[in-house]
């Protein structure tokens, strides 16, 4: 699996009258829609005093992107929509309006014997072996 991740600006969902709900006037938190039948999973949430909406999707890692190690890899919006054709047409007008994504594949690891060597410590997402997925949110009551 990959994760492909981008930064929009808020002003760009906002003016998107279908999209614009599910973030105008509600509490600031995680929107996690999702297919299982389609392995569709998005994760969104604000960040820099909601001025800009993080997107992280993910999907089953292309062919093209099975060799590459880096977190920073470009991906494009049509590497993400080619795959989930079947969800709402509004989730696809949020990935096509999004911007420039990277993407990353997810590992699972081990959890290691040590978070410290010497003066360095191993903290936050860095010290999680297991998929970004997985974390407890509070979600919009605002529903597709």
């Amino acid at each position: 699996m990959s994760m492909y991740r981008c930064l929009m600006p808020m002003d760009r969902v906002m003016a998107h009258e279908g999209l614009r709900r599910f973030w105008d006037n509600q509490p600031a938190g995680y929107w996690v829609p999702f297919n299982m039948d389609s392995r569709f999973f998005l994760i969104t949430y604000e960040c820099r005093n909601r001025e800009e909406l993080n997107l992280a999707i993910r999907q089953a890692t292309l062919p093209k992107h099975q060799t590459n190690d880096g977190w920073n890899t470009p991906a494009t919006v049509e590497d993400i929509t080619s795959a989930f054709k079947e969800v709402h047409p509004m989730l696809n007008d949020l990935i096509r309006i999004s911007g420039d994504f990277s993407v990353h594949k997810l590992l699972r690891r081990e959890p290691l014997a040590s978070y410290t060597r010497g003066r360095a410590v191993i903290i936050g997402d860095a010290a999680h072996p297991f998929p970004p997925t997985h974390g407890k949110t509070e979600q919009s009551t605002n529903a597709i």
